[in-house]
C-alpha cells in the first residue's frame, strides 16, 4: 500500500509535475514569505528541528502525545459537573424540548388591533407573526415583531415606586385601599386602543366613583382629527380604508405605508401587482391602483407614488383646497388662502405645471368615482381634514373604498380636557402606553399631575411620567396578561398571556378590577376580629388568582365576551374556539353616516424656514427606545449626507 507525502514548500518535490501554488507569496517565495513560513507558530517555531518543521506523521504524534501529557499532569481537576435533577412530576400538555407550539392573540393598538400568531418554545414566546387566517389581518410591521423582545427588555420596570424611591407592594396596596375606602373623584388616562373589556369597567368605575372620567391619549394620533371625527361621524367614530377597492390614492402627507398607517398595505400592495398574488401569474396593468402623493418629507408612501409633489406643511392645506375647488367644493376662506403664482412656480418650476399636476390628478380621481380616495396625515391641522373629508364625500368613496364604523371609545375625554379639569381632589390614573410628561408639547402636564391629590402610573419602564407621579407601579406586557382588542374593522380579538409576568407586573385590566372590587368591600367590618363577619381585604394578583381560581384579568374578559353584543355564550366551547382562532367570528362595528364636514381654510404664511416633526421608524414616539432589533434594523428611508464644500460657511441642502 503506497503511503502518501505531504512535500512541504521548501523542500522541492521528487514529482516534477505540474506545479501549483497555494498563493502568490508561495510563488515568490520571498524573504518575507519565507520567514512568515518560520514563524507559523506564536512561540518557538525556529527552534523545531528540521524533522518537526516538516508535517509527519511522527511530529504530529510528538506533539500530541507532549500536549497529552501536560493536561493530564496539570489538568486532572477539570471534570464534568455533576448534578441531580427531578424530572417533571406532571409534564406539561403537549410541549416537546425544542419543538415549537403557536398560539393565536393580538397585539393591542390605537390604529386597530394586529391578529398574531406567536411562536413559544417551551413556554418561552420568542417570534411574532400575521395571523392569516383573520378576516382583518394587516399584517404584522417591524414595530409588532419586534415588541416580543420588549418582554425581555432587562430594563423592565421591576419594583413600585414613591416619588422615584423604591417601595414595597404592601405600601402600595395601603393607599389604594384608601382609594377605594373614599370613593373620590378619578381622572383615568388611558392608550386609544379599543379594549371591550376597558369599556364595560370604565361605565361601572363611573358609577361606583361619582365624578369619576375616563381620557385617552396617543401622541402620534393627532387631536384636531379625533375632533373632527367626533364632529361628523360621531362620538367614538372612525374610519376604515379598504385599498383593495381603492383605483386611485390621493395621499396628503400621508405616510400610510410607513410610519402613518391607514388600511392595509397588503391591500394596497396586491392592487399595486395588479391583482397577482403570485409572481408567475400575469399583471393586469387596467387592475393596478395608481397613487398621488403630496409630502413634506420623503417616505415609503412618496417612494411608490406615481406623481410626487414636495411641498412645505403649511402649502398642504392650500393644496387639497386647490383639489377641492377643482371638484366644485365650497371652501370657506379658499380666496383668501390659496396658492399664490411664485409659490406655484417654487413647487414645479412654473404655475402651468402645477395647476396641470393638479387637473390632472382631479380628473383622474373624478374618473374612478367611488373607487378613489383622499387620504391625510393624522398630524395636520383640522382645515386639512375637513377638506379631506368634503373631497371623499364629493367623490363617492364612503360606503365603497372608506367605511365610517362606531368603536367601542364613546365617552373618552380629550388630553385637553384631562389637563383642565385635573384638580387638587382628583386622583389621577395613568395606565395609556403614551409618556405625556414627555411627549406632550407645552411641557406642562407635570405641573398637572402635581396639581393632582393623588398620581399613579402604569407602566413597562420608569419613563419621566413615572418618575412624575407618586407612584410607579410595573406593568405587564401584553404577552403576559389577558385582555380582549378589536381591530380596525371591529372583529373582537382575544389577548392571551404566552407566559406568566416576569417581574410581578400588572395589566390594566387588573388595576381597573381591583377598583371595582375593593370598592364593593364593607371595609367596616374588615380586620373587627369577628369570624363571621370580617372580610379579608383582597390583595392585589399579577397573573394568576387565589388558589387556582382564574386571574381577575381573565375573570372579567370572559364575562364581557358572555355578553350580548359579543359571543352571548358562557360555555367553554365558545370561548375554547376563540382561543383557538385568536378572534371571534362575525363580530365587527356598526357603520355610522358621515356628517356636514364644513371645510374652511385658514390663511397662513409660508415663507421661511418650517420644521416637520415626524414618528420614528425605530423608536416610534420614544416607547421602543430600548428595543434593541429595532435600533439594528436599518432605517426604511436612507439617510445619505453630502460632502460640505471645504471654503464655503453655508449649508446645502
Amino acid at each position: 500500500m503506497s503511503k502518501r507525502i505531504w512535500h512541504h514548500p521548501e523542500i522541492p518535490a521528487e514529482d516534477e509535475g505540474i506545479a501549483s501554488w497555494r498563493s502568490v507569496g508561495e510563488l515568490e517565495r520571498s524573504p518575507a514569505f519565507q520567514k512568515q513560513l518560520d514563524r507559523e507558530f506564536p512561540e518557538g517555531a525556529g527552534h523545531l528541528s528540521e524533522e518537526d518543521q516538516q508535517a509527519s506523521r511522527r511530529s504530529f504524534l510528538k506533539l500530541m502525545g507532549a500536549s497529552s501529557a501536560l493536561s493530564g499532569l496539570t489538568l486532572v481537576s477539570c471534570r464534568r459537573p455533576e448534578s441531580y435533577i427531578v424530572p417533571y412530576k406532571k409534564a406539561p400538555e403537549w410541549v416537546i424540548p425544542g419543538k415549537p407550539l403557536y398560539y393565536a392573540s393580538s397585539r393591542p393598538r390605537a390604529e386597530g388591533s394586529v391578529p398574531l400568531v406567536v411562536t413559544t418554545f417551551e413556554g418561552r414566546p420568542t417570534k411574532l407573526e400575521p395571523n392569516g387566517g383573520h378576516g382583518d389581518g394587516c399584517g404584522a410591521d417591524a414595530l409588532t415583531q419586534a415588541s416580543v423582545l420588549d418582554l425581555y427588555d432587562p430594563k423592565r420596570s421591576r419594583v413600585f415606586l414613591k416619588s422615584g424611591r423604591k417601595a414595597s407592594q404592601e405600601e402600595f396596596e395601603a393607599v389604594f385601599a384608601s382609594i377605594a375606602q373614599g370613593g373620590g373623584k378619578l381622572a383615568v388616562l388611558v392608550g386609544e386602543d379599543d379594549c371591550p373589556t376597558r369599556n364595560r369597567l370604565k361605565t361601572e368605575i363611573e358609577e361606583a366613583y361619582p365624578g369619576s372620567k375616563f381620557y385617552s391619549y396617543e401622541a402620534l394620533r393627532g387631536e384636531p382629527r379625533r375632533r373632527l371625527h367626533a364632529e361628523v361621524f360621531g362620538d367614538g367614530g372612525e374610519v376604515v380604508v379598504d385599498l383593495s377597492k381603492a383605483d386611485r390614492i390621493l395621499a396628503l402627507d400621508c405616510d400610510f405605508l410607513g410610519i402613518d398607517p391607514m388600511g392595509s398595505h397588503v391591500q394596497f400592495s396586491e392592487r399595486r401587482q395588479g391583482g397577482a398574488v403570485d409572481y408567475r401569474q400575469q399583471i393586469d396593468p387596467a387592475a393596478m391602483n395608481r397613487l398621488y402623493a403630496v409630502e413634506t418629507a420623503y417616505s415609503l408612501t412618496g417612494g411608490m407614488a406615481d406623481h410626487r409633489l414636495r411641498a412645505k406643511p403649511s402649502q398642504v392645506a392650500k393644496i387639497a383646497a386647490e383639489v377641492a375647488a377643482k371638484l366644485d367644493i365650497e371652501v370657506g376662506g379658499y380666496e383668501a388662502g390659496r396658492i399664490s403664482a411664485e409659490e406655484k412656480a417654487a413647487l414645479l418650476g412654473s404655475a402651468e405645471n402645477f395647476d396641470n399636476w393638479i387637473e390632472a390628478c382631479v380628473e383622474d380621481l373624478k374618473a374612478h368615482e367611488g373607487k378613489s380616495v383622499v387620504l391625510v396625515g393624522s398630524r395636520h391641522s383640522e382645515d386639512v381634514q375637513r377638506i379631506a373629508i368634503a373631497i371623499n364625500k364629493r367623490l363617492g368613496s364612503y360606503g365603497e373604498t372608506i367605511v365610517a364604523y362606531a368603536t367601542g371609545r364613546q365617552g373618552y375625554g380629550t388630553i385637553s380636557e384631562f389637563e383642565s379639569e385635573v384638580d387638587s381632589e382628583t386622583t389621577v390614573l395613568l395606565l395609556g402606553p403614551s409618556n405625556p410628561v414627555y411627549d406632550r408639547p407645552g411641557g406642562s402636564f407635570g405641573r398637572v399631575l402635581s396639581r393632582a391629590k393623588l398620581s399613579i402610573h402604569l407602566g413597562l419602564r420608569t419613563d419621566a411620567t413615572a418618575l412624575a407621579s407618586d407612584w410607579h407601579v410595573p406593568a405587564a406586557h401584553y404577552l403576559e396578561s389577558w385582555s380582549d382588542t378589536r381591530t380596525a374593522g371591529g372583529t373582537y380579538s382575544l389577548v392571551q398571556p404566552m407566559i406568566l409576568p416576569l417581574y410581578g407586573g400588572f395589566s390594566e385590566v387588573e388595576i381597573l378590577s381591583q377598583l371595582l372590587s375593593w370598592r364593593a368591600v364593607d371595609w367596616a367590618k374588615v380586620g373587627s376580629g369577628d369570624a363571621e363577619d370580617s372580610v379579608p381585604a383582597p390583595m392585589l394578583i399579577a397573573g394568576e388568582g387565589p388558589e387556582g381560581a382564574p386571574s381577575p384579568a381573565l375573570a372579567e374578559v370572559r364575562k364581557t365576551f358572555a355578553l350580548p353584543a359579543n359571543a352571548n355564550d358562557e360555555s367553554d366551547t365558545a370561548w375554547k374556539e376563540a382561543l383557538k382562532n385568536g378572534y371571534l367570528q362575525s363580530s365587527s362595528y356598526s357603520s355610522v353616516e358621515v356628517g356636514d364636514p364644513a371645510p374652511t381654510l385658514t390663511a397662513r404664511k409660508s415663507d421661511g424656514i418650517e420644521i416637520n416633526f415626524l414618528a420614528d421608524a425605530s423608536v416610534w414616539d420614544g416607547r421602543f427606545i430600548d428595543n434593541g432589533w429595532l435600533q439594528e434594523a436599518p432605517d426604511p428611508i436612507s439617510k445619505l449626507q453630502f460632502p460640505m464644500p471645504r471654503k464655503s460657511t453655508k449649508a446645502h441642502i
